[in-house]
């Protein structure tokens, strides 16, 4: 959704006000569900904090082409800067951006100590870090890096579609980091007794949701401006959600069974076994049994334009094989191959086929895909935040007919689990991110 800045909407204005006004003094989080134009509000908030200032963006590689995009389409003559190539072209880029009123660099590049470097001796009016929730983890490299560069800043804006992926504490670090001063923030610990509930568990306090509702909620709106479609009135289509259980052989069954006995998988908490649960679902998930399935269901519905989401890379390549999909997209590919997968799924006329086959977490965020006939997920990754982005890709403001959502996966397995865990998660998030607004 490209926009000029006359033609922003009630809850984008909103945003900016929130931003621009005390106490917060230029810094916030916003948090709007994917479609509902949060570049745009990003854009606009930064012109109007200082209009000479100049700005840095980070972002994902496979959203930085649509910043530029979207600043020339908003309609004022701004240079531009996108850095990206070899890492010697990169840092000679880095080297011009007192030039440009706008720098747009790869969200991994704070994390790189050369460029970390250059972008901490250059002064930046504004940051905007879009889809923010990437620097959640509190000890990361490129977490800790973006804090040191938030502090030097006079303002930042955060922008987010999922800023809980999986449990309240993600939300530290992006608080922490819009707000590099405010001593709310100074300790995580202190942070978490005083608002999540925590489990004891023999490695340590786990987070299982917040201590109360209403106090989080409370907390939260001081800092982090949230509208979701349905609080602003905006119409989405039906979702038609449809779960495809497979019945596998007798034979894969029992090779099954006998790598969980091995894996000791019985009675061990559900997070502390990756590495067995990976091994477990690659072998269910490329098994006849899906595969036919998927191939039924595509050609049973005459579907043409399908997107269709894995967790793991190695089986995104299996399915896409079988198939015969017209892209493949995982980080193996580059960030341009995939917004050219992207646009040529969209332009493609309609009855005519294109399947792309894609891994979520690197194909989640920033394309818009909302005229595919179906999303089919092969796979579902643990994680309730990178799911929805993964629908969101498709379900989004604008788009008419039925969103149509298909699970398969085979029953009685590691799969089956995961599919239902991962439908109670979103409702707990989405009740802990929203909240009535006075009529």
């Amino acid at each position: 959704m490209i926009q000029s800045e006359t033609e922003l909407r009630p809850y984008q204005l909103e945003a900016i006000d929130f931003t621009l006004s005390n106490p917060h003094e230029g810094r916030s989080i916003i948090y709007f569900e994917p479609g509902m134009g949060k570049t745009a509000t990003g854009i606009t908030a930064a012109r109007r904090l200082n209009p000479n200032w100049r700005r840095l963006v980070v972002a994902p590689g496979y959203g930085m082409q649509v910043w530029p995009e979207t600043i020339e389409a908003m309609g004022r003559t701004e240079s531009v800067l996108v850095v990206e190539g070899t890492r010697a072209q990169r840092m000679r880029a880095l080297a011009e951006a007192d030039n440009y009123q706008w720098v747009v660099i790869n969200t991994d590049m704070v994390r790189d100590q050369g460029y970390f470097q250059r972008l901490i001796n250059l002064d930046w009016g504004t940051i905007i870090i879009d889809e923010s929730h990437r620097f959640r983890g509190r000890n990361a490299t490129r977490s800790q890096r973006m804090l040191e560069l938030s502090k030097r800043a006079p303002t930042l804006i955060e922008l987010t579609g999922t800023p809980i992926r999986n449990q309240p504490d993600d939300l530290f670090m992006q608080l922490r980091i819009a707000y590099p001063h405010d001593k709310n923030f100074s300790s995580y610990w202190r942070w978490l007794q005083k608002h999540c509930l925590l489990d004891q568990t023999p490695w340590g306090p786990k987070v299982v949701g917040v201590l109360d509702r209403d106090e989080w909620q409370e907390h939260t709106s001081q800092y982090m401006f949230t509208r979701t479609e349905e609080q602003v009135g905006l119409q989405l289509p039906e979702v038609i959600a449809t779960q495809v259980p497979v019945q596998i052989s007798k034979d894969l069954r029992t090779k099954y069974n006998t790598l969980k006995k091995e894996l000791w998988l019985d009675g061990v908490p559900f997070a502390s076994t990756a590495a067995a649960l990976s091994t477990l679902r690659t072998l269910v998930c490329i098994s006849p049994e899906k595969l036919s399935a998927l191939a039924e269901l595509i050609e049973d519905n005459a579907f043409q334009k399908v997107l269709i989401f894995c967790w793991h890379k190695d089986v995104a390549a299996v399915v896409a094989e079988h198939i015969q999909a017209d892209f493949v997209c995982t980080g193996a590919q580059s960030a341009t191959y995939r917004q050219d997968a992207a646009r040529q799924f969209q332009l493609t006329d309609e009855g005519k086929r294109c399947i792309i086959v894609a891994n979520i977490e690197a194909f989640s965020e920033a394309n818009d895909l909302s005229l595919a006939d179906a999303i089919i997920f092969m796979e579902r990754d643990y994680i309730y935040g990178s799911n929805y982005q993964a629908f969101r890709r498709v379900h989004r403001t604008g788009r008419t007919l039925p969103t149509r959502v298909y699970d398969i996966y085979a029953k009685g397995t590691i799969e089956e689990r995961i599919v239902k865990r991962v439908s109670l998660e979103s409702v707990a998030i989405r009740d802990l991110l929203t909240e009535e607004l006075a009529s």
